[in-house]
C-alpha cells in the first residue's frame, strides 16, 4: 500500500494537505483537511463543492464525484508509480482564518514617539526624507537666495 502526498489547488494557492493512503481517504476528509490548512478551522462546507484530480500521465483534469471514484484514482496513481496527487477544489467556502475575532476592534498600543510607519511605507518615507531634502533645513538656501537678490536689487536702485 502506497502513501501519497496530497496537494490541493484552491484558487491560485497550492496547499500541501499531508500524506494519505487510499484506505483512509474520502472526499469529505480531503475537503476538511484543505479548509483546515487554509483557515485553521476544521469545518465542512454547507454547499456542494467540486473536486477535480489532475492526471499527469495524460494532462487531464477529471471531476471526482464520490469516494469510490476517489479511491479508483488513488489506485491509478499507484499503478503509474506516482506518489503525489494534486486535486483542485472549487466552490468551497473557506471561513475567515481569524474566525469570530473579526468583530472585535483591534487593540491600539500607545508608543513613545508616536506612530511609526510599517512595511513598504518605511522605504517610501526614507525616499522622500533623504538628508539633502530642502524641507529638513527649513528652505534656508531658497530664503537666503531670495534675500540676497532683494538686497542686491535695492543696492542697485540707489
Amino acid at each position: 500500500m502506497d502513501i501519497f502526498s496530497i496537494k490541493v489547488l484552491f484558487g491560485n494557492e497550492m496547499v500541501y494537505v499531508g500524506e494519505c493512503d487510499f484506505d483512509h481517504i474520502s472526499l469529505i476528509t480531503l475537503i476538511r483537511a484543505t479548509i483546515d490548512e487554509l483557515s485553521g478551522q476544521n469545518e465542512v462546507p454547507n454547499e456542494d463543492c467540486i473536486v477535480w484530480v489532475q492526471l499527469p500521465w495524460n494532462d487531464e483534469r477529471v471531476q471526482v464525484n464520490n469516494d469510490i471514484e476517489l479511491v479508483d484514482y488513488f489506485r491509478k496513481f499507484e499503478d503509474h508509480g506516482l506518489d503525489t496527487i494534486v486535486f483542485e477544489l472549487e466552490n468551497a467556502y473557506v471561513p475567515n482564518p481569524f474566525g469570530d475575532d473579526q468583530d472585535e476592534e483591534p487593540e491600539v498600543l500607545a508608543q513613545d514617539g508616536g506612530y511609526q510607519p510599517f512595511g513598504w511605507h518605511d522605504l517610501e518615507a526614507e525616499m522622500l526624507n533623504y538628508d539633502g531634502d530642502s524641507e529638513k533645513d527649513g528652505d534656508k538656501d531658497d530664503e537666503e537666495g531670495e534675500a540676497g537678490e532683494g538686497e542686491a536689487g535695492e543696492g542697485e536702485g540707489t
